[in-house]
């Protein structure tokens, strides 16, 4: 749906209006080739946030399990003898230093990443849309009319098809 303003004059807000100063909005429906492939291009954006966020996700608790794991036989190693060869100790603090400093960059990269998929969302929700992920696909719905304007595949990010 797209809001289309009449050919009165607009005032500093954007709003138009006319000679005795009420504001007079008109809405058209335009489902234009042009503007379904500008949802399916934000549609797109969404699901490769999204992707980017669950990596991160992944990321973080990967190097978060490869710390708990290393200080624990770092641990174990110092409480009775050493059992371990300096070579292997000296390793196993390297990977402990090093899961210790990507897991603050791999939290910041999922907030920032959180952030975006938000304000996207917020994007659909204010144009009065809604997402539906059913099926293998993520579709794009009208909150008004419930009717589909257009869906994208989930399995191959490449694929996107209008609504039929």
């Amino acid at each position: 749906m797209v809001v289309t303003l009449s050919n009165k004059s607009a005032n500093q807000h954007g709003r138009a209006t006319s000679q005795d100063g009420h504001n007079t909005v008109s809405l058209v429906t335009a489902d234009t080739q042009s503007h379904i492939n500008v949802w399916r291009a934000r549609l797109f954006q969404f699901l490769k946030v999204e992707k980017k966020l669950l990596k991160m996700r992944r990321l973080r608790k990967i190097t978060a399990v490869v710390n708990i794991v290393t200080m624990a036989s770092l641990l174990f190693s110092i409480y009775t003898s050493p059992t371990l060869s300096p070579s292997v100790f000296i390793g196993l603090n390297i990977v402990l230093c090093t899961g210790l400093i990507l897991y603050p960059v791999w939290h910041l990269l999922s907030k920032d990443c959180h952030r975006i998929r938000d304000e996207l969302s917020s994007r659909f929700y204010a144009s009065n849309h809604e997402l539906d992920f059913a099926e293998d696909k993520i579709s794009l719905i009208d909150r008004a009319s419930y009717d589909v304007i257009t869906f994208i595949s989930v399995s191959d990010i490449n694929l996107g098809r209008q609504a039929s």
